[in-house]
């Protein structure tokens, strides 16, 4: 005797896509479909200050999570959420030790940080290609597995735009870490602060 109620997997898939559908009728019905990845990348790739740089990067693993639980994937996506957290605490937290030494958020003015404060540097690098999910980082688990779970054509335009995203954000932090210092200096005791 076959049950009433749908499964866990088709429930989550039918909730998902009328949350979609919804979120389609409320603002954006005059952009096509190909528009909507375009928008998080252009924010993640675009920003000068770096907490929104991250904030953005927080939307986009997001709708991976979105992604993932809508093929079925659910405890992928499960673990995409904790692992994002975790990464995204910690950037959170060295993007203070950059306010704390630079005493600006701006990206264009922050520069050399691998001479000034080499442990945040290093620490900044390593959680900028985890949250883009160069191995050993979990988000490159659960991104592999959803490009191995999707079909070739969402597969391609994830890894796509995940690359679009990588290049962008190493891009900004490569010129945070050895680029050449802006307007503001370091200021000396609270860099000796951040970097205990």
């Amino acid at each position: 005797q076959q049950s009433a109620m749908p499964s866990n997997k088709n429930s989550t898939v039918i909730f998902f896509n009328k949350l979609f559908k919804f979120f389609l009728s409320l603002k954006f019905k005059r952009r096509s479909l190909t528009d909507y990845p375009s928008i998080n990348v252009r924010n993640t790739t675009g920003q000068f200050i770096n907490k929104r740089m991250l904030a953005y990067s927080s939307v986009e693993h997001m709708g991976l999570a979105a992604i993932l639980w809508a093929i079925g994937c659910d405890q992928g996506a499960l673990f995409h959420v904790c692992g994002h957290s975790l990464i995204k605490m910690t950037l959170f937290l060295i993007a203070g030790n950059i306010l704390l030494a630079y005493g600006t958020r701006a990206i264009p003015t922050i520069g050399g940080m691998f001479k000034d404060m080499p442990k945040t540097a290093c620490f900044w690098l390593i959680g900028i290609l985890f949250i883009c999910g160069m191995p050993p980082s979990p988000l490159f688990v659960t991104e592999y597995l959803l490009v191995r779970e999707a079909g070739p054509l969402l597969s391609t335009a994830v890894l796509l735009l995940l690359f679009v995203v990588f290049g962008g954000m190493t891009k900004v932090c490569l010129s945070m870490l050895m680029g050449h210092t802006g307007s503001s200096a370091p200021l000396p005791e609270p860099t000796k602060n951040a970097e205990r």
